[in-house]
């Protein structure tokens, strides 16, 4: 999705790079991204598409419910903000303004990839909080959505990645971790994804991405769509592939992967990034393998 912003027909104007580099899941920079596309279906923006609905906002039934209402100004929203410990960033002079776009986008500006996912993680949180009051007619107090954003920022997972030509020598290598809560073959399709725009970034045309997730593979190779975390995550893989007609993607079983998976396990004791470089000329000249793995703190 996000590779439809540079279409002149989709572009709309605001830190995009911002969001992508928040330092929260996937699928709380997804949701930043439709929050800002406008694509919520709050109740305000169902009407502005002809869908007869009740306008008032589901969790504190007082003000009609916009992106504006439900994530700043609602009192349910209020508190969660103080409940996690961002109430700093809600009454900032600088963030005031009349749209939730707007906010978001100068956030993304001026504040720390660390701050922006805590922000976006409290966001999600929050949307997930209305949806479970209008579906399940179920609300949680700010503390417990503060305590839910705390838990998620808290719990990560690992990843590690290394390049190879197409004899098989080691050239490069990565590792990074991030904070979230998602399960392992999320994780694996966030790997891919990160080892798929390193590649990219790195100017390389013709590569085969090797994963020991072979649910991963499958799915991929089925195309399956959803709204899912793990189906977007994949939705955005495929866009890639779509793109770099020669990035493949094969299965292999982790007995041959061990290199990734062995930088992935080293992850969990270096910085949150870091990169291993032996011969990068050699490595934009050929063909490469991708070897990639994801794994818990635990494993």
């Amino acid at each position: 999705m996000r590779y439809l912003i540079g279409s002149d027909k989709y572009h709309v104007m605001g830190n995009w790079n911002g969001i992508w580099k928040a330092q929260a899941p996937h699928k709380a920079r997804h949701l930043l991204w439709r929050l800002c596309r406008g694509c919520l279906p709050t109740r305000s923006r169902l009407l502005e598409r002809r869908v007869e609905c009740t306008l008032n906002c589901p969790v504190c039934d007082e003000e009609i419910e916009d992106e504006l209402h439900i994530f700043f100004r609602c009192a349910v929203a209020r508190d969660s903000w103080s409940a996690v410990g961002l109430s700093f960033v809600l009454h900032n002079a600088t963030y005031q303004q009349t749209s939730a776009m707007d906010r978001i986008f100068a956030i993304c500006s001026n504040e720390s990839s660390d701050i922006v996912g805590r922000v976006a993680m409290l966001l999600w949180c929050i949307w997930q909080n209305r949806n479970d009051k209008l579906w399940n007619d179920n609300v949680q107090m700010p503390r417990q959505i503060g305590r839910h954003v705390f838990d998620a920022w808290n719990d990560w997972t690992s990843m590690g990645l290394c390049f190879r030509d197409n004899s098989g020598h080691f050239m490069a290598g990565m590792t990074q971790w991030q904070q979230t809560v998602i399960s392992s073959v999320e994780g694996e399709a966030w790997v891919l994804l990160l080892a798929m725009e390193e590649a990219r970034h790195r100017g390389l045309n013709r590569v085969q991405f090797e994963s020991d997730s072979k649910i991963l593979i499958e799915v991929i190779h089925m195309e399956r769509k959803g709204n899912s975390e793990f189906l977007s995550i994949v939705h955005d893989i495929l866009s890639l592939m779509s793109s770099f007609i020669n990035f493949e993607v094969k299965f292999v079983r982790r007995q041959t992967n061990l290199v990734a998976h062995t930088l992935a396990r080293a992850a969990n004791s270096w910085a949150s990034f870091h990169r291993i470089n032996f011969d990068l000329v050699q490595i934009q000249s050929m063909s490469t393998l991708v070897s990639i793995s994801a794994t818990d703190p635990e494993a």
